[in-house]
């Protein structure tokens, strides 16, 4: 699906430099580990029907199958590219 449209969010000064010290780690752009961050979120929700605020995340063991992550793909796409595959 084409990605053209905006969200426009302000967070604080400290989370915009833990969010930019993933993506530098990681590789990834900013946006894709905001993505990824947000249709986790989504999923969660739309799966539990609840909203929990704030969010905390644990360990568990899901049973269900796990949908292919944008942070993943995005991930296989860099190997890609650095094997010479397109």
């Amino acid at each position: 699906m084409r990605k053209n449209s905006q969200l426009n969010v302000r967070v604080s000064p400290t989370l915009k430099a833990r969010v930019e010290s993933l993506a530098s780690k990681h590789g990834l752009p900013i946006s894709v580990i905001i993505t990824a961050c947000l249709e986790a979120y989504c999923d969660y929700v739309e799966r539990t029907g609840s909203i929990t605020l704030p969010l905390k995340l644990t360990p568990k063991i899901i049973d269900y199958p796990e949908p292919k992550s944008t942070i993943k793909m995005a991930a296989e796409k860099k190997l890609q590219k650095k094997d010479g595959k397109k």
